[in-house]
C-alpha cells in the first residue's frame, strides 16, 4: 500500500499514516541538516499541524509517493528535494528508536519495518523458554 503526500497534508496526519502502514517505523520531521565542527545537528520542526505547504522551503509545487519497495535514502533524499526539510526514518528496536543510519539506507522501508519487528519481539526480558543448562536434565543456571 502507498501512502501520498500533498500540499493539504499536515505533518502529524503523515507521521500517523506512515506509522499505520510501517508499525515498526516512524518519522521525525527536522528543518534541514546544519553542520557544525563536524557533527550534524537538527532542529525538529515544532508544529505538527502545519501543513506541508506551510512547512515546505522549497517552492515546487509537487507531492510524494511512499511505497514499501522504496529504500530510506531515496525516501530521505527524495523528501528534502521535494520539501526542503528532512524527513528521518526511525526503526523500532525494543522498546527504544535507531535511527536507520548509513548502514541500513538502502534496505526498503518494508525490509526496516520487519527488521523492526523482528528484534522488537524478541524475548528481551529473560522469560525465554532457551535453557542454557550445562547438561540435559541440569538446572537452568542463573543469568
Amino acid at each position: 500500500m502507498n501512502l501520498e503526500i500533498t500540499n493539504t497534508s499536515t505533518l502529524a496526519e503523515v507521521q500517523r499514516d506512515f506509522n499505520a502502514l510501517y508499525p515498526y517505523l516512524k518519522l521525525e520531521f527536522f528543518a534541514k541538516a546544519i553542520t557544525r565542527n563536524g557533527n550534524v545537528t537538527k532542529k525538529t520542526i515544532k508544529n505538527p499541524r502545519a501543513t506541508f505547504k506551510e512547512a515546505r522551503t522549497n517552492q515546487l509545487d509537487t507531492h510524494i509517493t511512499i511505497s514499501p519497495n522504496l529504500t530510506v535514502a531515496a525516501f530521505e533524499k527524495r523528501f528534502v528535494d521535494t520539501y526542503g526539510f528532512v524527513a528521518a526514518v526511525l526503526r523500532q528496536s525494543g522498546r527504544g528508536w535507531i535511527e536507520t543510519g548509513t548502514q541500513t539506507a538502502e534496505w526498503t522501508l518494508e525490509k526496516q519495518n520487519a527488521e523492526g519487528k523482528a528484534v522488537s519481539n524478541y524475548p528481551q526480558n529473560g522469560n525465554d523458554s532457551t535453557n542454557f543448562s550445562a547438561s540435559p536434565g541440569a538446572p537452568p543456571q542463573a543469568r
